[in-house]
């Protein structure tokens, strides 16, 4: 493959990012309008996000805008990502949808982090079987 290809690749790559990055942008002003977003008041930079696709479930949200964005979603928290959730933040900051709580509605449902350990198992190995001489 030679040099032009190459950069027409990283082209492509770099236009493709950009196109799904705006999609996550998109949705997160969706989630503003559309779904409860919640600011811990005692810890300013600590959010929930309901999940799209079920109520009372929650992303776990760290954000302080420049400082630091976190969340518990696959996209941000294995694949490092700017996520929907981070995005849904900043629009509902923008948007006054944001509401400040004490703590988060009992009946509410905080999604789990994944990490990257998590979604892979690990070998097991049985050492009754080894045959150790010494």
């Amino acid at each position: 493959m030679n040099i032009i290809n190459m950069q027409q690749l990283e082209t492509r790559k770099e236009i493709v990012e950009a196109e799904q990055q705006s999609k996550r942008m998109g949705k997160g002003r969706a989630i503003a309008l559309s779904r409860r977003i919640y600011r811990l008041l005692q810890t300013e930079d600590v959010f929930y996000v309901e999940s799209e696709s079920t109520d009372n479930v929650y992303y776990f949200v760290k954000f302080k805008s420049g400082v630091i964005e976190w969340c518990s979603c696959c996209d941000n928290s294995i694949r490092g990502l700017k996520c929907k959730h981070l995005w849904s933040i900043e629009s509902a900051i923008r948007f006054g949808t944001l509401k400040d709580l004490d703590r988060l509605p009992t009946e509410a449902k905080v999604k789990k982090v994944i990490t990257a350990a998590a979604t892979k198992p690990l070998p097991t190995k049985s050492y009754t079987e080894d045959n150790y001489s010494f």
